[in-house]
């Protein structure tokens, strides 16, 4: 049985997605202009310390300059986990989608946007103390509708012709 950092066994009959190299010239090009929108957004918006844009299915997609890997694959997997939780509060409360969440810590704020369409995702920023939260929800609200497609991206599974095993 694997442990907790060990990808489990695959069934047989379902062949692992490997991404050809085009696809990953692609991804690689992607990710490099959604990070520097990233980073043009946290060096415009005084207190905002990180911003991730986060696929569907919860991987990462982009981190801005000043977020390590590992910290944004955190951070990426906490907002999935997040969305999770505040969608099924909607759709129990009659509600039709999350539009945003922020998360209030000591010391800063976790501001949640959702990219609306079929191949949702989220922007999440995190700020340092006493940021203007209007201005940094605004930036991001206003980033999504101007680049809501190019943000999106699908789940994983959808870029392989085979079925994923849940």
């Amino acid at each position: 049985m694997p442990t907790w950092n060990q990808a489990p066994d695959v069934p047989a009959g379902i062949a692992p997605h490997v991404p050809s190299q085009e696809q990953m010239a692609i991804d690689a090009n992607r990710q490099d202009q959604l990070g520097w929108i990233l980073d043009k957004l946290v060096q415009d918006q005084p207190h905002v310390r990180h911003a991730v844009a986060v696929s569907a299915d919860g991987l990462l997609v982009a981190r801005s300059a000043g977020l390590g890997r590992d910290d944004a694959e955190r951070l990426a997997a906490s907002v999935a986990g997040i969305i999770n939780l505040t969608g099924g509060l909607c759709q129990s409360f009659e509600g039709q989608s999350v539009i945003h969440t922020m998360v209030t810590m000591v010391g800063g704020i976790a501001l949640i946007i959702g990219i609306p369409g079929r191949a949702a995702g989220a922007l999440a920023v995190v700020t340092g103390a006493e940021p203007d939260i209007g201005k940094v929800g605004f930036a991001c609200t206003t980033l999504v509708q101007q680049l809501g497609s190019p943000l999106s991206v699908p789940p994983a599974s959808a870029f392989s012709g085979q079925r994923v095993p849940r």
